[in-house]
């Protein structure tokens, strides 16, 4: 039997630091909320799902390119992208918009 070890670490950043972390947070629930709304606008108009495979580039479509670094940007569409397939293919509830409190670690 394995035994696994973890570790609980708390931050105590200073308020600059702290302030940094918000705006990224913030700038991340932007992300996933335009393009739900992008992806809800196309639903809308043309009636259909896009397949996701087709769809990897809606961060350069909304001109996300300049927001926060590639590796997040594509973390955060790849994440609703997911939630908005599992509602068409699986059944989930729908995708809604991220509040304030959605991104809270």
């Amino acid at each position: 039997m394995k035994i696994l070890k973890t570790y609980k670490y708390q931050l105590r950043p200073s308020e600059s630091v702290a302030q940094k972390f918000n705006e990224t947070v913030g700038v991340c629930r932007m992300i996933y909320n335009l393009c739900l709304e992008y992806r809800k606008m196309l639903y809308r108009d043309y009636g259909q799902n896009r397949p996701t495979k087709r769809s990897k580039r809606t961060g350069r479509s909304l001109r996300l390119d300049k927001i926060g670094t590639h590796q997040v940007r594509q973390n955060i569409i790849h994440r609703m992208l997911q939630t908005y397939d599992n509602f068409f293919k699986r059944g989930a509830r729908f995708p809604k918009f991220a509040k304030r409190s959605f991104y809270n670690s």
